[in-house]
């Protein structure tokens, strides 16, 4: 205040490196000094020099207050600069990682320093977490290799990792998603994506919707058709631009046993083959793949913990539901698409159900050649 009372003349800029702040800063420390009425400003708009008009209200006060001036400069000082930092780290958090394949991505904030990179295959790390969050922590599953074969192979297949956090192992993954190339009908050529995991101790960071935003990245660099997904979790993927196309229902079919006697599942029925399609893979729940066929139907049934899922079929009615009632038990599950015949199929054979949604399928499109009219990609070939 003396400098100003001194030089009048001064722009904000030559007071504020008189005084060693930012212009900022000054400004801030300025407007809190007019707000208690010992600083005034007049005659503002016909002004050259903004503090050409600032003048302290009483010269006599100043020294009075000279003491009292310097605590209060120094607290707003310190509010300016602690505002300012806390303003640099929400513009950090907001900073989107730009991605390419094999690079070390910079961390978006200062706290956890992880970083992102783009992998062929799915390496170690990955395999680490994705046992852990899918398999592990709920009390199944075989191996991975048993699970999802392909993932020993490198082509077609690419991992986003997070990793490389502050206190944390670098080769630990914090966050994983698997990106697994399929050709479909008319040509297209798209990415199917699973394995979306987060370590537990990061989960609501945002480290999911960095995985998306980078996966989407990998299939505009990858030229694919489309990215495709299955969740009961739209709202993540809305965000990042995924459109639902189509829903699954899952639940418990039952029929009324004839005299009371209970139905167990049959393995080995006379006149039906029976094969087992594990090694193309086992899905997560799952603990094997059997078909059961005759010359013209063919089911495919998943031996789970809770019991066995009618997961897909294939040929005449009648003969599909012969084999069902050959080979299912008394209560036993379906995964089927909502718009399946095989609801009214089964009301026709007084089967009852509790079938309600269990997730949806959702596309992002990449080029608008083909999204719209993908086919129907059964359980077994999802990941």
């Amino acid at each position: 205040m003396r400098l100003l009372q001194e030089n009048p003349d001064l722009t904000q800029r030559e007071l504020a490196q008189e005084l060693g702040v930012s212009v900022g800063g000054l400004n801030y420390c300025l407007k809190a000094l007019m707000e208690k009425g010992w600083v005034k400003v007049q005659n503002f708009s016909q002004s050259k020099n903004k503090f050409g008009y600032v003048y302290i209200l009483t010269p006599g006060g100043i020294a009075e207050k000279a003491a009292l001036t310097s605590r209060f400069l120094r607290r707003k000082m310190e509010e300016y600069e602690s505002l300012k930092a806390e303003i640099e780290a929400l513009r950090h958090e907001t900073i989107h990682d730009e991605i390419s394949p094999g690079k070390n991505m910079a961390p978006t904030n200062k706290s956890d320093a992880l970083q992102i990179t783009v992998h062929q295959g799915v390496p170690s790390a990955a395999r680490a977490l994705i046992w852990e969050v899918f398999f592990r922590s709920r009390g199944r599953g075989i191996s991975l290799s048993v699970h999802y074969p392909w993932i020993e192979t490198s082509a077609g297949v690419t991992t986003i990792l997070v990793n490389g956090g502050l206190g944390q192992d670098p080769a630990t993954a914090a966050a994983a998603l698997v990106i697994k190339e399929e050709n479909v009908a008319d040509g297209a050529k798209v990415g199917l994506v699973g394995l979306v995991c987060v370590d537990e101790a990061l989960r609501g960071s945002g480290l999911g919707h960095r995985l998306v935003s980078a996966a989407l990245d990998v299939g505009r660099d990858k030229a694919l058709d489309a990215l495709v997904l299955w969740t009961s979790k739209p709202d993540v993927y809305r965000k990042h631009g995924f459109v639902a196309d189509s829903e699954d229902r899952y639940g418990t079919v039952w029929k009324r046993t004839q005299g009371g006697v209970a139905k167990a599942f049959c393995f080995d029925p006379p006149g039906i083959e029976v094969r087992d399609l594990s090694a193309n893979g086992v899905p997560a729940f799952a603990k094997s793949v059997l078909v059961f066929s005759t010359h013209s139907a063919s089911i495919t049934v998943l031996p789970t913990m809770q019991g066995y899922t009618l997961a897909d079929w294939q040929g005449d009615w009648d003969e599909i539901f012969q084999i069902v009632d050959r080979v299912m038990p008394d209560s036993w599950n379906l995964n089927a698409p909502a718009a399946s015949a095989i609801y009214a199929e089964m009301d026709r054979r007084d089967y009852h159900s509790e079938l309600p949604s269990a997730s949806l399928r959702m596309i992002a499109d990449m080029t608008g050649k083909h999204a719209a009219g993908l086919p129907y990609i059964p359980l077994l070939n999802r990941i």
